[in-house]
């Protein structure tokens, strides 16, 4: 080789190897979900109360035992029921049934033609009752935002003399028993007023919680308004007594409030 020739080291650059066939790809990163407003998700289908909870379907409101189960074990399938207009006869009936067997016992202490006015005049002091205090208690709930509807605040009434008056059925024997081994008067009639005190603060309680229900909390002036659902009652039960005592005419010969003629029970 001769060294005088200036090509004789030069040497070609080394070429850069070509690519290999299979490059892998890098992994992507998932898209983000899609941003959903709060108004849209809020109006966003949900299950229905029968398919969270399949016993709701099962309450058959034409029975008067289904509904009287409902009444006691869950009152709040039976309030579901209520506010779709249903239920009312059965819970007419029952309130009928059970004032009209525990006037019977009230009335079997003095016997007479009170067996037969005494059931009367219980179904139409709670009537009544319930009608008077009826639109104060609508106006209520609906100042608190519960019972849409005057049919809706009527179906907790409702649902709360039934309850009172079932309960007072229950208490009934025990009254009679123990009202059967006294000979006063005085003593026979603080029993039933007893039985009917504790019937009506259970179904005042359930007032409270049905419409407590539609408001989606406390009703305001609910006590104050159950304070005022008792005086009203008290205070029928003076016009139409005697209730517990011997038969004295359909109606009484003269006008007192409920604190005078209790007054003068307690004195004899």
């Amino acid at each position: 080789m001769d060294g005088n020739d200036p090509h004789a080291y030069a040497q070609p650059w080394p070429q850069a190897s070509p690519p290999h066939p299979f490059v892998p790809e890098v992994p992507r990163a998932p898209d983000p979900p899609p941003f959903v407003p709060p108004s849209a998700a809020s109006t966003a289908p949900t299950a229905s109360a029968t398919e969270l909870d399949p016993h709701r379907a099962e309450l058959d409101s034409s029975s008067v035992g289904a509904v009287l189960d409902a009444l006691l074990r869950s009152p709040a399938r039976l309030l579901d029921v209520v506010r779709e207009g249903g239920a009312a006869p059965q819970l007419i009936a029952m309130s009928l049934v059970g004032l009209a067997t525990t006037g019977l016992a009230m009335s079997s202490w003095s016997g007479g033609p009170q067996l037969l006015v005494v059931p009367i005049k219980l179904a139409l002091l709670a009537l009544v009752t319930a009608l008077v205090c009826l639109p104060s208690l609508h106006v209520l709930a609906a100042l608190s935002g519960a019972g849409r509807s005057l049919r809706e605040t009527a179906g907790a009434m409702s649902m709360g003399v039934a309850l009172a008056s079932v309960l007072a059925l229950a208490l009934a024997p025990i009254a009679w028993v123990l009202s059967a081994a006294t000979s006063s008067l005085a003593f026979a009639g603080a029993l039933y007023l007893v039985v009917f005190l504790v019937a009506a603060l259970f179904g005042l309680g359930l007032v409270r919680r049905a419409l407590a229900a539609s408001a989606g909390g406390a009703v305001r002036g609910l006590g104050a308004w159950s304070v005022m659902f008792l005086v009203v009652g008290l205070q029928l039960a003076t016009t139409l007594r005697p209730l517990v005592g011997p038969f004295d005419g359909l109606w009484p010969h003269d006008r007192t409030s409920f604190v005078t003629h209790l007054a003068d029970c307690l004195g004899s």
